[in-house]
């Protein structure tokens, strides 16, 4: 709670404007309530199971982006790297 002696006079004499919203007898009337839900949609996503954790080598690397050369983009999906790759962002990933 607020401590009484804070609230000087000038705080009460503050002109205040209270906006309150009422429905229209209409809105009232009208208003539908939503149906019941028929069926709930399954997220496999959200239902699986944490990838195990994987060790890897965490040392930084030093140099410049040139020394690593050549870098290769691959898809892991449906391949034996996906489950390095789901460790690696269950880890690592902030979200």
């Amino acid at each position: 709670m607020t401590d009484p002696s804070k609230i000087k006079p000038s705080h009460t004499q503050r002109a205040a404007f209270v906006y309150i919203r009422q429905s229209t007898p209409g809105q009232v009337e009208h208003n539908r309530e939503l149906p019941p839900v028929k069926r709930v949609v399954r997220n496999p996503i959200a239902e699986r199971a944490r990838p195990a954790r994987v060790s890897v080598e965490e040392c930084p690397l030093r140099g410049s982006l040139g020394d690593l050369q050549p870098l290769e983009f691959v898809q892991v999906r449906r391949s034996p790297e996906e489950a390095l790759f789901n460790s690696l962002l269950e880890q690592h990933h902030y979200i």
